[in-house]
């Protein structure tokens, strides 16, 4: 049987993050979640390296922001929130359980809405176009704020048609044939 004075009262302070961590001698030391950033970018279908784009930072960076154990402040909670276009509560609201989680409920319907509008785009069958705009439909009574989702890209069409570079606009005089030598 332990006796309480047996218990280690001597404390190690253990930096994870930008706080340090306070946990007990015995070298156990149990990591609190600080927020919940990588589950809502991976329920939005948002890629890390986008992320780091739009936040202007590095990949490594972002990754290492996303870890639920790192504390954020809120300016770079804030950033988070703006790039995955969430509610700031749903970063650092409670971890539940999965089945319970409205971000995922939300990131769900979103990915519903985009393969919706991609049916109706894509398909030639007015029977099928009208399911699909009977589904949006739907879709929008249950989220409204879906309305101005688009549908998946296609593909090879992920990224936009760049206009031509700034080489078009230069003026290049022509090489003359001759050489004067005078």
């Amino acid at each position: 049987m332990m006796s309480i004075n047996s218990i280690p009262t001597t404390v190690t302070t253990v930096t994870t993050g930008f706080s340090p961590v306070t946990a007990p001698a015995t070298g156990v030391h149990q990591a609190r979640a600080y927020h919940q950033v990588a589950q809502v970018r991976r329920n939005q279908a948002v890629s890390l390296a986008t992320c780091a784009r739009k936040l202007g930072i590095s990949v490594n960076e972002a990754r290492y922001q996303e870890q639920p154990t790192t504390d954020l402040t809120i300016s770079q909670l804030t950033a988070w929130k703006e790039v995955l276009d969430v509610p700031l509560s749903e970063l650092i609201g409670p971890l539940e359980d999965e089945l319970d989680n409205p971000i995922r409920n939300r990131a769900l319907l979103l990915k519903v809405m985009k393969s919706a509008k991609q049916i109706r785009r894509d398909s030639r069958e007015s029977g099928i176009r009208s399911m699909a705009d009977n589904m949006i439909e739907t879709l929008l009574d249950i989220m409204p704020e879906l309305e101005d989702v688009a549908a998946w890209p296609e593909v090879g069409q992920s990224h936009e048609a760049r206009p031509l570079g700034m080489a078009v606009c230069r003026h290049i005089e022509p090489v003359s044939a001759r050489r004067s030598d005078d």
